[in-house]
């Protein structure tokens, strides 16, 4: 029964964590347009770090819990 507790509270984990991503992701805040490929390195990190922060650490979370997630899966035996 504990177990079963615990895979609801991990997949409304996870579906909140995917509203708040899109939520990002289809908001009308004014994307701006990654800079062409001679550019600066510079203007590419300050639109990271700075309009884009909220989405870049979302999406850090994101992949940072799919690698958990892996790991854990390939650790378990059969």
């Amino acid at each position: 029964m504990n177990g079963q507790r615990d895979q609801i509270v991990r997949s409304l984990l996870v579906i909140a964590l995917f509203v708040m991503l899109l939520s990002v992701v289809l908001s009308p805040s004014g994307w701006q347009s990654l800079p062409r490929a001679g550019e600066s390195f510079r203007a590419l990190g300050e639109m990271l770090f700075g309009a884009q922060v909220l989405a870049f650490e979302l999406l850090s979370v994101l992949l940072l819990a799919a690698l958990v997630g892996a790991i854990l899966l390939a650790r378990r035996s059969p």
